[in-house]
């Protein structure tokens, strides 16, 4: 039996903070749909390219990164050139940027 832990691992994570990435996040992980679309991903893409970007953590779920190769790189599936390098982004974001999270303690903690 498959369970819908999309909300709860958003919340865990403090997505709730930031409502406009918890709206895009639930529309595409959700298990009735499970699926990446180019609105969300368009928004995504607009505010991790800000000059105020949310934290990478979003980015980092299991679900989205399979979501992602898979729409990139299984064969026969078509994404726009518009798009494309949007995808691009959004997965170069979440492979190469680490979170630091400070705190009172002498030296900040790198979350991956």
């Amino acid at each position: 039996m498959n369970h819908d832990t999309c909300h709860i691992t958003l919340a865990l994570c403090g997505a709730g903070a930031y409502p406009t990435i918890y709206q895009s996040l639930t529309s595409m992980l959700t298990l009735s749909k499970n699926t990446l679309n180019t609105g969300d991903i368009t928004t995504l893409y607009q505010l991790y390219s800000s000059d105020d970007p949310p934290p990478v953590a979003f980015l980092r779920l299991p679900q989205l990164y399979e979501l992602l190769i898979e729409s990139l790189y299984t064969p026969g599936r078509k994404i726009s050139k518009e798009h494309y390098d949007k995808f691009i982004f959004i997965l170069g974001i979440r492979s190469t940027f680490l979170s630091i999270s400070l705190s009172l303690s002498p030296s900040p903690s790198l979350s991956f």
